[in-house]
């Protein structure tokens, strides 16, 4: 192995070493072993990469006191138009032409229960000329109110559409404006074909 040519008390005693490791000196000097590169004037540590972790919230802190749970969504119901009262129609209503003629049909319903804008419609009486019906053979059918237009099913026990649908508008408190009246899937106001108006009156 070669003798280094530098002293080791010459590098100790000069001033301009003293700012330079020993080995990396004796290493460049010498020319034995890997060059150490030589420090900058900063002096000043790399920033060290520091990797932030999310907490668990479900985790306690370092207190010991339990993390705050997240919020929970709480589904907010919209509210609900209640709509007018169906129980303005209780009663017992009957139908009614002007001009009366003979052999109109004779047909009275029952209102016995409502909820909200709901209300039940039962057929107590119908005839059509001097031939009357079995009311055996009709049920009970939830008409609706909608703002004061009601509408008045009337349904038979037999499976299939509505034997009969009165449609009309409240005109005072016992009288209904009929602007539509189907029956066995007829109409039976047709403007400009009959000048005859409906009218379902409530009972006394």
């Amino acid at each position: 192995m070669p003798r280094c040519p530098l002293r080791l008390d010459s590098i100790v005693m000069n001033p301009i070493f003293r700012l330079i490791p020993t080995a990396a000196i004796l290493a460049t000097a010498c020319g034995g072993g890997q060059r150490i590169p030589a420090l900058s004037h900063d002096s000043t540590p790399p920033a060290t990469e520091t990797k932030v972790v999310a907490a668990d919230s479900t985790r306690s802190n370092q207190t010991g006191t339990p993390a705050p749970a997240a919020p929970t969504k709480v589904p907010v119901t919209p509210p609900q138009s209640a709509g007018p009262d169906a129980g303005v129609l209780l009663g017992q209503w009957a139908i009614r032409r002007e001009p009366a003629v003979p052999g109109s049909p004779q047909l009275e319903l029952a209102i016995d229960s409502v909820a909200g804008n709901r209300f039940r419609t039962r057929l107590v009486f119908y005839m059509a000329g001097d031939v009357g019906a079995s009311l055996s053979s009709y049920r009970p059918e939830w008409g609706l109110l909608k703002g004061n237009v009601a509408q008045f099913p009337i349904a038979t026990r037999a499976p299939g559409p509505l034997l009969g649908d009165l449609t009309g508008t409240l005109q005072s408190r016992d009288t209904v404006l009929l602007t539509s009246y189907r029956w066995a899937g007829e109409e039976r106001i047709v403007p400009g074909k009959d000048p005859a108006r409906w009218y379902l009156i409530r009972g006394k």
